[in-house]
């Protein structure tokens, strides 16, 4: 394989869930265990199209570089560029070109999932339950707190860390007060909180989480978390962390068939990923 040139990578970034099988609406953020028996390399046939999967699966992380492509459409004929003339396609109708690449990534510490084709969410699914026998299920990230909080019934757990006063104006007195109560001295500028709940009904904390998104939005705090089930019991979280939607990889080697090399799409996407915590 010749490196012959470069081309830029989009990654969109999803979380992905595991759908109990005993327990209706059940769910849960997918783990190493659920790939412990993820073979090296495997094909998958969907709407005639084969997809050759090659795994890697490591402590941090999973991997998947996968090769497809369709029989059809097929032309009876081709072009010969160097010879300058058309000839009759080799290739038969049962036959398939891989020309097209899909990889997936997901990183077990932070619990998302990147794409670089986001319209393969429901083929990535499939793929990964034909060898684990686990029901997968793809989300979108939300980015607005106020969309969050209309599907969630019950909140967990949520976390912050203040860089600035933000209970600061006139109208947040008590929350003040309730800090210097609690230290013994002035509210401080930086502090981080972390409350857990056990499904505590979300109505009781709804004011108090939108007012931190507003917060965030101001840039008075950073790394607000919050997990919490929707009325039907699926787990969701809202981060803002992964705000940023792609990951843009520029300038990844092709080779002399315009592919990519996987490894260094791993070995790109992660450093990218690193750079950015």
């Amino acid at each position: 394989m010749v490196n012959v040139g470069n081309k830029s990578l989009s990654f969109s970034k999803f979380q992905l869930y595991v759908e109990s099988q005993e327990e209706i609406a059940k769910t849960r953020e997918a783990k190493l265990s659920d790939f412990k028996n993820l073979p090296k390399t495997w094909s998958y046939v969907y709407n005639n199209t084969v997809y050759e999967c090659v795994s890697e699966v490591k402590e941090k992380y999973l991997f998947l570089s996968i090769n497809y492509g369709n029989s059809e459409p097929r032309g009876e004929n081709l072009y010969d560029f160097e010879k300058e003339e058309t000839i009759a396609n080799p290739r038969t109708s049962s036959q398939a070109e891989l020309r097209n690449q899909l990889f997936v990534y997901y990183d077990f510490k932070t619990e998302l999932l990147y794409l670089n084709n986001s319209l393969k969410k429901t083929v990535v699914k499939k793929i990964l339950k034909q060898k684990t026998d686990l029901i997968f299920n793809v989300k979108d990230i939300f980015v607005d707190i106020d969309d969050f909080m209309k599907v969630l019934n019950t909140v967990n757990w949520f976390e912050f860390t203040s860089i600035k006063d933000i209970f600061s104006s006139s109208g947040e007195e008590a929350e003040r007060k309730a800090l210097e109560d609690l230290t013994g001295t002035t509210a401080p500028t930086k502090f981080s909180v972390k409350a857990e709940y056990k499904g505590k009904d979300r109505y009781l904390i709804t004011k108090f989480i939108k007012k931190m998104g507003r917060k965030f939005e101001s840039h008075q705090l950073r790394g607000l978390i919050i997990k919490g089930k929707s009325e039907e019991g699926f787990e969701r979280i809202y981060n803002t962390d992964t705000f940023i939607q792609k990951e843009v990889l520029k300038n990844v080697t092709v080779d002399e068939n315009n592919q990519f090399n996987p490894q260094i799409v791993l070995s790109t996407l992660q450093h990218q990923i690193n750079v950015g915590k």
